[in-house]
């Protein structure tokens, strides 16, 4: 017979598929919706509750939206986070590698959420400060992370060392949201976030590299 531990932790794993439920079906929503059109009937219906569940895990539809933000951020910081290894990068191939791989797997993820990520971009500042703060978190997550690589790359000799990293990165953060827009009108068209991704990678290295003889085509 299960123990009453056994039972207890089946009971949190269900509570948390179902607050990650409420969640999806939420981003769902207002992607489809809006989120001023959205009732939380719609929330729940979408995530196959029913309204007296959702409000077992949250107050109102505001309370969920911070919580899509909240996921949306770790998901698109994860992909970075998983590739934040700059100290193992021993040469400039490998970091044009390094970087496309984060720009594959960051405008695949929002190929795949566009619906949600457009609501984030469109919506959000029409909302209020505390959901443009949750975006703002993430934001600076990215130019953290670019501005790393570009430091150490400064010490480890192949970029220059008069290169501006914060302006550097702040660069970098501008094109991929030029990028998150184009995906956004067409995110079936792979074929296009694999050329967009090439040629950040190509302006990161070469606005930054110390010697332009060194830059060679992935």
């Amino acid at each position: 017979m299960p123990s009453e531990k056994t039972q207890l932790t089946r009971a949190e794993q269900r509570r948390a598929d179902t607050e990650a439920q409420l969640v999806r079906s939420a981003a769902e929503v207002f992607g489809r919706l809006g989120y001023h059109a959205t009732r939380v009937s719609d929330i729940a219906e979408e995530a196959g509750v029913g309204q007296g569940t959702f409000y077992r895990y949250f107050e109102d539809k505001r309370d969920v939206l911070d919580a899509v933000v909240a996921s949306m951020m770790e998901r698109l910081g994860k992909v970075f986070e998983d590739n934040n290894a700059a100290e193992q990068i021993n040469d400039l191939a490998e970091y044009r590698a390094r970087a496309a791989d984060i720009a594959t797997k960051a405008f695949d993820l929002i190929a795949v959420e566009h619906r949600s990520v457009g609501f984030l971009m469109r919506e959000l500042p029409s909302i209020d400060e505390r959901a443009v703060s949750g975006m703002s978190g993430l934001t600076d997550l990215m130019h953290t992370v670019i501005e790393q690589y570009y430091v150490v790359g400064i010490r480890r000799g192949y970029f220059r060392a008069d290169l501006d990293t914060d302006a550097a990165a702040t660069g970098v953060l501008g094109l991929g949201l030029i990028a998150v827009w184009s995906i956004l009108r067409d995110p079936e068209d792979q074929e296009f976030r694999r050329r967009y991704g090439d040629t950040v990678v190509d302006f990161i290295v070469r606005h930054a590299v110390k010697d332009l003889t060194e830059v060679t085509q992935p």
